[in-house]
């Protein structure tokens, strides 16, 4: 899972693991959590919206201060992406993404990921 704003990877799928229904772990270059609309973390299992940081995170959009300013909140790059932590071996957290930017607001898209069975 990645986008343009990071270089292109999120996260990725270590060779070996099941990594069906998942994204993978965050990209040992960024830091990834799973917030609730206020920045919070949710516990794992729970969906949110995926935030990054780190050293391939953008500075911001060229020319695009009102961009930059959405999207950049408190050093953290807020995707868009709805996603929550999963623990598929028990151990270690991955991420599922569940359902890409759009213009639809989280709360409808969280409604939108229940009733279509991708989240429970």
């Amino acid at each position: 899972f990645g986008q343009t704003e990071v270089m292109g990877l999120l996260t990725l799928n270590a060779w070996g693991i099941d990594c069906l229904g998942n994204a993978g772990r965050p990209s040992p270059a960024v830091q990834v959590r799973i917030v609730d609309p206020d920045g919070n973390d949710v516990p794992p299992g729970e969906i949110g919206e995926i935030v990054a940081r780190g050293p391939t995170v953008m500075s911001g959009y060229w020319r695009n201060p009102e961009a930059t300013a959405a999207t950049l909140r408190d050093g953290w790059l807020w995707t868009g992406d709805i996603g929550v932590l999963t623990a598929p071996d028990g151990k270690s957290y991955t991420v599922a993404v569940m359902i890409k930017k759009t213009s639809v607001p989280l709360p409808t898209r969280i409604v939108i990921a229940l009733s279509s069975g991708l989240i429970q």
